[in-house]
């Protein structure tokens, strides 16, 4: 057997590949313009694994030029697509937050103008077109500025209630800022996910961009928490930071807490006699965006060409047999049995999360007919990629445990059951026995898995340290929105938790929540369960919320926001009587109560301080000096120096913010307006933004601008 050994290709054609790699790249890159730097170095790797190698000369020793030129336009063209459908969302994807609270400042102030405006009903010059036309502003025009920035859902998918809503909202600063940040950060990492980026041998759980992010916006949280200071009527002051590691806010607390709710619920089930399942649902193979154990199409290289040749001929032929029986001549491939290379994920965590979550309803509807009431707990935690999965810890009544698994496993399996590893992965059970440990021992590694890693070494799915494992976990769960830990069929916590405000011993009067209050006291959530249940079902446990003398009548009513919306915060823990209005159920008068709200508070959040120390630290000069040695022929008078308020400081921001905004404004007029032409004349034209002025003072300019000189050099 001959041994081939390829000639080396000559110096020349080795410089004309690279020059042409360079090139190609060069024109890739400005395809992913607007975006940002650390997306568009990922885009460039999966175009870069698109493109493949570069063939100047084509013969029987390389691959034909036809294909390169191929695999070049197919690079190129999903370089464009990905790109359009980032810019499509309309948000300002390569800001960072400082940014985006710019951008937010400008948006709100330019929507307030735009609702006040509409309230008045006069008449306006605003931008139609090419043209300015004078007519009445439209709360609808502030709300097509919103969508456009692609931070509200268009208009006619959301309900009478939801409308008024975000209409009260689209001149808030806040609203703009928070909205901005979420949908900025959630399209981005969905981004990541589609180029490969979160897995376990890049960035396990969420990509590192986000990463940073959102670790930068968790520390400037801090510094805000640790200057506000918080006094009460008795004059006792302590910052938000230290009141907030008293309270759930702390990692430690939040998984004793979880714990000890977790240890009373099992002392009730071994009380009544229950058994234990551990039970892990997952979804199906088409949520999961880079596993291969799970059987999605893997696209990013992280497998060998010929996995993936053997992956795709196995998809193909399953699909044309099944295509067959159905007794078809045509061949049509779907998208979802392709398992092409060019194939991205379609959903998202909060898409898998949501599908979990009816999957639990359905399955609860069922449990309902067949009179079953299991009782637990479920943590939600992510796979390597991104993908969340469930792990629920139920206890049920031995002769129903059969028939609730049962109810489980047809759920799981409604949706995709017949791929293949599904009847084996995608729903696992697990009995609790007694006599090998106890199943608050069993759930405790996956409370603090996800919390702060507490008493653990490493993650086994991602391989980091417990503490960083668990750090971008809770991470994860906060850009995503999904609420990691849940208990089922207990009483809600938060009753526990304003028991727990309250003075076991101040009020003599308690009779139906005395042993509520008392097992809160103590921390035991057995007794807690217990007495929830002798309350009955003629009565009802709920909260009573603050109240305030109206200005007008002097009633007791609600609080309300500055959006003019009640705000209910709770103030005591009632009991009412369930009484019969008609064919309704609805709530008596006030049986008992105690009070869970000692204290007013006054919040002091530390701005104007900081802001008066900046401005005094700005103007002591340097060199204070008196007499003979002091400084002359300076514009700072060295006598007097006068004491800049706060007011005036904030004045002088909003004014720089205002003039920023401005300038903006003027420059994209200016650019839109006209140009100058090579012949020195000035060459109007048309306006192509959007047919809503941002303001009714954008006109465009009256005279053209300076026109440019050339350069001497």
């Amino acid at each position: 057997m001959t041994l081939h050994i390829p000639r080396p290709l000559p110096r020349a054609i080795v410089q004309l590949r690279e020059r042409v790699t360079r090139q190609e790249r060069t024109a890739a890159r400005a395809l992913l313009h607007g975006l940002p730097d650390e997306l568009v170095y990922a885009a460039m790797g999966a175009w870069i694994k698109r493109r493949g190698t570069v063939e100047v000369l084509p013969n029987a020793e390389h691959i034909d030029g036809v294909e390169s030129n191929r695999r070049l336009v197919a690079a190129n063209r999903w370089a464009r697509e990905f790109a359009s459908e980032l810019r499509a969302t309309g948000l300002p994807l390569d800001r960072d937050d400082d940014d985006l609270a710019s951008f937010a400042r400008v948006a709100a102030d330019e929507c307030a103008r735009i609702l006040a405006q509409a309230e008045t009903g006069e008449v306006f010059k605003v931008r139609d077109g090419s043209r300015f036309v004078r007519r009445p502003r439209y709360v609808f025009e502030a709300w097509l500025r919103a969508e456009e920035a692609g931070i509200v859902a268009p208009i006619h998918e959301l309900d009478e209630h939801q409308r008024a809503y975000v209409v009260r909202r689209l001149g808030d600063e806040k609203f703009w800022r928070g909205r901005l940040k979420r949908r900025v950060t959630g399209v981005l990492e969905h981004a990541y996910v589609c180029l490969g980026e979160v897995r376990r041998k890049r960035s396990a759980y969420l990509s590192d961009p986000t990463y940073r992010r959102l670790r930068a916006r968790q520390r400037r949280n801090q510094r805000m928490l640790a200057a506000a200071e918080a006094t009460n009527e008795s004059g006792y002051t302590a910052t938000l930071e230290a009141l907030s590691q008293r309270s759930v806010s702390n990692p430690a607390i939040r998984r004793t807490e979880l714990m000890v709710r977790a240890r009373g619920m099992e002392e009730v089930a071994k009380a009544a006699g229950l058994s234990a399942w551990f039970v892990t649902l997952t979804a199906p193979s088409k949520y999961h965006p880079s596993s291969w154990k799970y059987g999605a199409p893997v696209w990013r290289g992280n497998l060998s060409r010929q996995a993936r040749r053997q992956f795709v001929t196995r998809q193909w032929h399953r699909a044309i047999s099944t295509f067959r029986t159905a007794g078809l001549a045509a061949f049509p491939v779907p998208r979802e049995v392709r398992g092409s290379p060019d194939c991205s994920p379609r959903f998202t965590a909060r898409d898998v999360q949501d599908y979990l979550c009816t999957l639990w309803a359905r399955a609860r509807a069922q449990f309902k007919k067949h009179g079953i009431t299991p009782f637990g707990i479920r943590v939600t935690e992510p796979h390597h990629d991104g993908c969340p999965h469930w792990h629920l810890l139920l206890w049920v009544a031995k002769d129903r445990a059969t028939k609730m698994l049962a109810i489980l496993r047809a759920k799981a399996l409604e949706e995709d059951g017949t791929e293949a590893g599904a009847a084996e992965h995608r729903m696992t059970v697990e009995e609790i026995d007694p006599r090998k440990g106890s199943a608050v021992g069993y759930i405790s590694k996956y409370l603090a898995k996800n919390i702060d890693g507490h008493r653990m070494d490493t993650d086994d799915e991602s391989g980091l340290s417990a503490e960083h494992g668990a750090d971008r976990v809770a991470k994860w769960a906060s850009n995503h929105r999904i609420r990691q830990f849940q208990t089922l069929g207990t009483p809600p916590v938060t009753v526990w938790r304003e028991l727990r405000r309250a003075d076991l011993f101040a009020s003599e009067n308690e009779i139906m929540l005395r042993a509520l209050h008392r097992a809160a006291d103590l921390g035991d959530f057995a007794d807690f369960m217990r007495g929830w249940c002798a309350i009955g079902s003629g009565y009802k446990v709920t909260f009573e919320y603050e109240q305030e003398p109206c200005p007008e009548s002097g009633e007791q009513v609600l609080p309300s926001n500055r959006f003019g919306e009640p705000v209910l915060r709770r103030a005591a823990v009632v009991v009412r009587e369930r009484v019969m209005c008609g064919r309704r159920m609805v709530l008596g008068e006030v049986i008992e109560r105690v009070q869970t709200k000692l204290h007013s508070w006054i919040i002091d959040w530390g701005r104007t301080k900081e802001l008066a120390q900046d401005s005094q630290r700005q103007q002591v000069d340097v060199f204070q000096r008196s007499g003979a040695a002091a400084s002359t022929w300076t514009c700072v008078n060295n006598c007097n120096q006068p004491e800049a308020t706060t007011r005036e400081v904030a004045r002088l921001e909003r004014q720089n913010a205002d003039s920023a905004a401005t300038w903006r404004r003027d420059l994209h007029l200016a650019l839109a307006g006209g140009t100058w032409d090579r012949a020195g004349r000035w060459r109007s034209v048309p306006a192509s933004g959007p047919a809503i002025a941002d303001s009714p003072g954008n006109s465009p300019p009256r005279t053209p601008p300076d026109r440019p000189r050339p350069s001497p050099h």
